[in-house]
């Protein structure tokens, strides 16, 4: 448990000091509104702050988003810290929101930098983890769901 814990705390950091380390040379290297081609059209830097959350949602209740931010690493952490199968998946997660959180803290806003064509939205590293997280954590309730009826028939001869 406490190897998992340490992982799972080890996880979250990196994810969030990441995040911030990114946003920080984003803020600093790149021109507000003007978008930089990495590969074509495909993947782009495009600066920009969003002050509410994915795509600009809540961006009138910029504390709200925060205060929702802050349970959810809260709660995210709780559960990454029980759940030794799903750690990595929650601390992904948690780390993002985390990233987010601090972001939101300490310029009052989040700094979005990386475009990808076939998504809609700019985008930074904790929304990427963030959703890294998601897809992974449902893909192991589902193999989890999945193997769970094996289990109990096997204990049932």
């Amino acid at each position: 448990m406490a190897k998992n814990g340490i992982r799972t705390m080890l996880g979250i950091g990196f994810v969030a000091v990441l995040d911030l380390l990114t946003a920080y040379w984003a803020r600093h290297s790149l021109v507000l509104g003007r978008t930089s081609p990495v590969l074509g059209r495909w993947v782009g830097l495009h600066l920009l702050y969003n002050t509410g959350a994915m795509l600009g949602m809540g961006a009138r209740v910029p504390w709200l988003v925060t205060a929702i931010g802050v349970v959810g690493v809260g709660w995210l952490t709780i559960w990454a810290w029980r759940s030794p199968t799903l750690s990595m998946p929650l601390a992904l997660m948690a780390g993002g929101a985390l990233g987010n959180v601090l972001s939101r803290l300490i310029w009052h806003r989040v700094t979005d930098f990386i475009t990808v064509a076939v998504y809609p939205g700019v985008f930074n590293v904790a929304d990427v983890s963030l959703r890294v997280g998601v897809i992974w954590l449902i893909w192991g309730l589902l193999r989890r769901a999945r193997e769970e009826p094996r289990r109990v028939e096997g204990n049932m001869d």
